[in-house]
């Protein structure tokens, strides 16, 4: 159990989480004092809790962790909310095609080679394209969550799918996306917001 000094008084116990969430709330802060038992001074709260130092920085997050992590993820969050949409329409407009191949392969007037070979084009690049689809709508939900900071390890699943993106037209732009969402959210900062 941790007590803390607000300048003039100490108040507490009060256990660990508590300790963080008042971090938190602004109602201490790296240069709080704080003691629990065992410890021969009291101590500022940014040199026991270094992880969780709220530090104002030159990108202007005032030492708002929650505001400095939002503004992180919105880049990396919007291209692959991007690349997710163009991933989506080019795989409906592939499965429009294939659908037509396998159309034609089946209904045609094809010798039998040609009837074999547009019925398996049509067949695997349907399936292809609705893989293409699964994936791009996962990556969606991720980056949504992402953005709005409410599932880190949602996230982290569209960031590598992202980069896994194998779809021709939008592949270097999930390569991108998704590299750039994994260095921001291994940011220690952006991971403590999630």
């Amino acid at each position: 159990m941790w007590h803390y000094s607000d300048g003039t008084n100490p108040h507490g116990p009060i256990d660990e989480a508590a300790l963080r969430e008042m971090l938190l709330r602004g109602t201490v802060n790296r240069n709080t004092l704080i003691w629990r038992e065992g410890m021969s001074e009291w101590k500022s709260y940014g040199s026991i809790f270094v992880e969780s130092q709220p530090q104002a920085s030159s990108r202007g997050n005032g030492g708002n962790d929650r505001a400095y992590a939002l503004n992180r993820v919105k880049g990396p969050a919007i291209f692959m909310i991007v690349n997710a949409a163009l991933t989506i329409v080019s795989s409906l407009v592939q499965l429009l095609i294939n659908l037509g191949l396998f159309s034609i392969g089946a209904l045609g007037d094809l010798g039998k080679n040609d009837q074999a070979q547009m019925l398996l084009q049509g067949a695997g690049g349907v399936v292809g394209a609705v893989v293409a689809v699964i994936f791009a709508i996962v990556v969606l939900v991720g980056a949504l969550k992402m953005k709005g900071l409410t599932s880190y390890g949602f996230a982290m699943t569209a960031a590598i799918m992202g980069i896994l993106c194998t779809n021709v037209c939008c592949c270097p732009v999930g390569l991108g996306a998704g590299i750039w969402a994994l260095v921001v959210l291994n940011d220690p900062k952006v991971k403590a917001a999630f």
